[in-house]
């Protein structure tokens, strides 16, 4: 399998006050973590000051330069990669990102760049891994995925109708079941629901109902100790 990232430098730098970077760009993404200090960047005439726990990409091809450290001293990761998985690709693709960290992306980083150029085959797979966890930072509160499919069978071959079913019931399995309710929740007769879904599964509403609590009743059983009553 492809690897979804290729690390090509990391490094730790210590910068004094005073000291810059000079205007440049790269065909690779750019990533810096600020361990302690402040710092200004200019990233295609956008003017960025990050401090302490912040956490930045650059896209490719961007041109950027960091202005004189005015005081104290800046350290900080940077990492030089290229992105080959493309769903990382279409969420990082466009304009600059940034996070806050509270500290976990800071030791994940402190690993890559302490380790990044051991060849290793399971320290390369696990830098690969780490580094898929510190971009996901960078977007996952944005992903916003419909909940609508069954967490215990396949169902690519079902209507829409079946599928918001099998919802239905995998999330009020607990409760007292009407299948007047559901159709009325769901916005179909119920009727119709049923005969859709044993089209569909080829068992009925009620027995998948079963099915879901004897399999939850199973787990209980086997994990919690719990009695039958219960």
């Amino acid at each position: 399998m492809l690897p979804r990232i290729e690390l090509i430098w990391a490094n730790q730098s210590q910068l004094d006050a005073g000291q810059k970077m000079q205007s440049h760009i790269h065909a690779c993404y750019q990533l810096y973590y600020i361990v302690s200090g402040n710092a200004t960047f200019i990233i295609d005439t956008k003017v960025l000051s990050v401090r302490s726990g912040d956490c930045f990409l650059i896209p490719a091809m961007t041109v950027h330069e960091m202005l004189p450290i005015q005081k104290d001293l800046l350290h900080c990761y940077e990492l030089k990669l290229f992105i080959k998985d493309s769903f990382l690709l279409s969420q990082l693709q466009n304009g600059l990102h940034l996070f806050s960290d509270t500290g976990t992306i800071n030791r994940l980083l402190a690993y890559v760049v302490e380790n990044w150029n051991n060849r290793n085959e399971d320290n390369v797979r696990n830098i690969e891994y780490t580094l898929t966890t510190v971009l996901l930072n960078f977007f996952v509160d944005k992903l916003r995925y419909a909940q609508n499919d069954s967490a215990h069978i396949t169902t690519a071959d079902y209507t829409p109708v079946t599928k918001s079913i099998l919802m239905y019931i995998e999330k009020y399995f607990p409760y007292h079941f009407s299948l007047q309710t559901m159709g009325e929740r769901l916005n179909y007769n119920k009727n119709y629901l049923c005969s859709v879904f044993h089209r569909d599964t080829g068992i009925s509403i009620i027995s998948y109902l079963n099915f879901i609590r004897i399999r939850r009743a199973i787990i209980f059983f086997a994990y919690y100790g719990q009695d039958v009553y219960t």
